[in-house]
């Protein structure tokens, strides 16, 4: 059985040519949160973002995106190991990730085109289990 642990939302929005990073990386804390957190070792996490709205004015063309940047897995003697599970997928970002012992997850989005204006907004989830 999982538990919601966090809900979280951004709201990115874009005007004119004006794009966000792509890729996003960890560094770039405009388009990235990073929530730390505490679970048990051996505890299950899994993570996913997703597009919850999106709108045109004035539009011709745009993007978004959103998925986990990387997350950090904590030992039972305390050693960290970032997995930077983004620089796998497209845009900087992994659809989900499920692992266990996580303690830190950084999820990023990003927006663009050639819009008048672009607005949209993405949901952040962390489920635990364990």
């Amino acid at each position: 059985m999982s538990d919601l642990w966090f809900m979280g939302n951004a709201g990115p929005w874009e005007t004119g040519s004006w794009d966000s990073p792509d890729p996003v990386t960890t560094g770039d804390t405009s388009w990235t949160w990073d929530l730390e957190f505490t679970t048990g070792n051996n505890q299950w996490t899994y993570a996913r973002s997703s597009v919850n709205s999106f709108g045109f004015f004035g539009a011709d063309d745009a993007w978004i995106f959103s998925g986990i940047v990387a997350y950090r897995t904590r030992n039972s003697e305390g050693v960290d190991t970032v997995h930077p599970v983004g620089q796998t997928g497209h845009d900087g970002v992994a659809d989900f990730m499920n692992d266990q012992s996580v303690d830190s997850v950084t999820f990023g989005w990003g927006v663009g085109g050639d819009t008048f204006r672009f607005d949209a907004n993405i949901n952040m989830e962390v489920w635990v289990s364990g």
